[in-house]
């Protein structure tokens, strides 16, 4: 599924959506990320297994994220959105 992010616009990602995208890159193993927290990874872990329901849930708590999540399991350009936004 490709989705589009509107927040990959010209507009800065904030501190939060800059976290984000470097806690899923460094989940992911990816560049770009950072050695992520072990609560960070049991969420990222649970984001990973979880429905769309319950990632419903999730994201009205980590809105953040879940954003950054769904941009890299969704997006076939999700992975390039998020180095980008990592290093804003």
């Amino acid at each position: 599924m490709t989705t589009t992010d509107s927040s990959s616009s010209s507009t800065s990602p904030t501190e939060l959506e800059r976290n984000a995208a470097r806690d899923v890159l460094g989940w992911s193993g990816s560049n770009g990320g950072w050695a992520t927290g072990g609560f960070t990874v049991k969420l990222l872990d649970a984001l990973a297994s979880a429905d769309e329901h319950n990632r419903a849930l999730l994201e009205a708590v980590f809105p953040e994220l879940v954003g950054a999540f769904r941009l890299f399991s969704g997006d076939e350009n999700g992975i390039d959105i998020l180095i980008a936004r990592s290093a804003a």
